[in-house]
């Protein structure tokens, strides 16, 4: 590696760093320790990024009448790849907000549009699913849940769902949303199927490290 050179701030000498693990040189001249600027050391490589995509299905039914099958999986990312990606998301918004002009207006209009309906299919949508309102009608009256958070119960303003599929008059789902009460509040995790006339849930609650069954198999929701 050919060498740098950089000023000792003591003497103001020339300094020579050959690259490496040290962070530090010493002076020839006043002898004084001296740390290497950072943008001169080595930097790691970046580990590489992982492309996820959500993927979204549409196939017509094959008789040629009734409703088309849907289906979508939502890639899991850890916390730290979630942060890195609303840091990102945040740098990018400053730089639109610092360029202005309508343009810029008409960008932000369609990450708004965007973002509001990625929000209202993942976050909100299935709260109208009738999968959704017996989940949390059994959650309310299982002894398990009520001994944890309490009676009054009230379900968070999210339900995330990260799979769905439609076919005819089947349905399956997975999301999961936050239960509190006076005692405390948890994570509700369902898994469900719904046919014309029958609906079998797998429903769990955790809370404190510890999972509760709520119902497993076949309920009396319609």
């Amino acid at each position: 590696m050919m060498a740098q050179t950089f000023e000792c701030p003591s003497c103001g000498a020339a300094l020579e760093y050959h690259g490496g693990a040290e962070t530090t040189v010493q002076c020839p001249y006043c002898g004084n320790t001296v740390v290497v600027p950072e943008e001169l050391r080595p930097q790691p490589a970046a580990p590489p990024k992982e492309e996820k995509d959500i993927v979204i299905k549409i196939r017509p039914p094959e008789s040629g009448q009734g409703r088309p099958e849907i289906s979508f999986d939502i890639p899991q990312q850890s916390p730290e790849v979630q942060k890195m990606e609303q840091a990102l998301a945040q740098q990018q918004l400053r730089r639109v907000k610092r360029a202005g002009g309508c343009g810029c207006f008409g960008f932000l209009f369609f990450v708004v549009l965007i973002g509001g309906g990625m929000l209202y299919i993942f976050g909100l949508s299935i709260k109208s699913n009738a999968m959704y309102t017996c989940a949390l009608s059994e959650a309310k009256q299982s002894q398990a849940v009520i001994q944890q958070i309490g009676q009054l119960m009230t379900a968070g303003p999210f339900a995330w769902m990260s799979n769905y599929n439609s076919s005819g008059t089947n349905e399956s789902t997975h999301f999961t949303t936050s239960l509190s009460g006076p005692k405390g509040s948890g994570t509700l995790e369902v898994y469900g199927t719904r046919q014309k006339n029958s609906m079998s849930l797998d429903v769990t609650f955790a809370i404190n490290g510890h999972t509760y069954t709520v119902i497993n198999g076949a309920t009396r929701c319609r």
